[in-house]
């Protein structure tokens, strides 16, 4: 057997023992009525001036689309860092 093969069938049984353990833990924590709730998913309504969108309709109509299903805090913005050769974005603070 090739050392990937065997690392691969290593990383298999790892992945049941964990299966199994995380088996016991629930039925321990359900046994206590531990257990979390399921997330309950909430949707935003489209609003009706987005419609139906298509490839071919306008960028208004696109937008309006977009900004209903990714909405965010419209109050805060965000300024892009660089450190140690690594970036990215941390929020700045409140926009007046």
């Amino acid at each position: 057997m090739s050392e990937h093969s065997e690392q691969v069938r290593r990383l298999l049984d790892e992945c049941v023992r964990l299966s199994e353990e995380n088996a016991q833990l629930r039925a321990v924590l359900a046994s206590h009525d531990l257990l979390p709730k399921p997330a309950v998913e909430v949707s935003q309504p489209v609003p009706e001036e987005a419609g139906v969108v298509t490839n071919s309709s306008p960028p208004e109509k696109k937008l309006a689309l977009f900004r209903s299903l990714f909405r965010g805090r419209e109050d805060v913005y965000a300024v892009r860092w660089e450190k140690g050769g690594m970036s990215g974005y941390s929020p700045a603070g409140i926009m007046d």
